[in-house]
């Protein structure tokens, strides 16, 4: 039974919402899940607390829970979240790079898959509407894991892990995927989550260098410069 609500905000269970009040609960559902990163990624699991994400979302708490449970139902969704937009952002790219690896791949041709897919991962990672904040729930999670480890590195890392694992040890000549080309393939990745969520430490180290300064270049050259270090032993 849907919460006992004064707001339309929350659908009734069971009956045919027309179009306007199916857009509306999935608007609200999408508030709730961006008020939700936000704090999540600033306080962490346990310090947030519902009532404070439903009060900034705007709406109560009863319509907050008919939409996901619990504070653990919305920490998941929330990492659940994170995944979709990741997957809708270089899955195109990521396919494509799959693919080419079912072919006999030669070092160079490596590290320029390597290169498109950093390039999507940094245009993604900093400049999408909320990738500071995503970045952070995402780190919380690798240096604490909790509720949301298993989706994120299921959906998340494990793939990304597996591909560019497998593009690096292409680059170093490698036939097979080597567990140093995974340990690789995690070092560029934390260095971009790390990156996006330490702004307000690189912001002050550029000083009146970083007005002007575009950002997103920048990282996308020091990558492909890292990129094309590797080669064979």
């Amino acid at each position: 039974m849907p919460p006992a609500e004064t707001s339309d905000d929350a659908p009734v269970r069971g009956r045919r919402q027309p179009a306007a009040g199916y857009r509306k609960g999935e608007a609200t559902r999408a508030r709730f899940l961006e008020v939700a990163l936000a704090v999540f990624g600033r306080e962490g699991f346990a310090g947030a607390t519902t009532r404070r994400i439903a009060e900034e979302a705007g709406a109560s708490l009863p319509t907050l829970n008919y939409y996901f449970g619990d504070k653990e139902g919305l920490y998941r969704a929330c990492a659940e979240e994170i995944a979709r937009r990741s997957h809708d952002a270089i899955s195109e790219i990521a396919i494509r790079s799959a693919e080419a690896l079912r072919a006999p791949m030669p070092p160079a041709a490596a590290r320029n898959e390597l290169k498109r897919l950093f390039g999507a991962l940094v245009r993604f990672v900093m400049t999408s509407d909320g990738g500071a904040t995503r970045a952070l729930f995402v780190q919380r999670e690798m240096t604490d894991p909790g509720a949301a480890a298993e989706i994120l590195y299921g959906a998340l890392w494990s793939p990304a892990i597996e591909l560019i694992g497998a593009l690096i040890s292409r680059a170093m000549g490698q036939p097979e995927t080597l567990a140093e080309a995974r340990v690789r393939a995690v070092l560029l990745l934390s260095s971009l989550t790390a990156f996006q969520t330490g702004r307000m430490v690189i912001d002050r180290a550029l000083g009146e260098q970083g007005a002007g300064l575009d950002q997103v270049a920048v990282v996308t050259r020091v990558i492909e410069e890292q990129i094309d270090a590797i080669g064979p032993a």
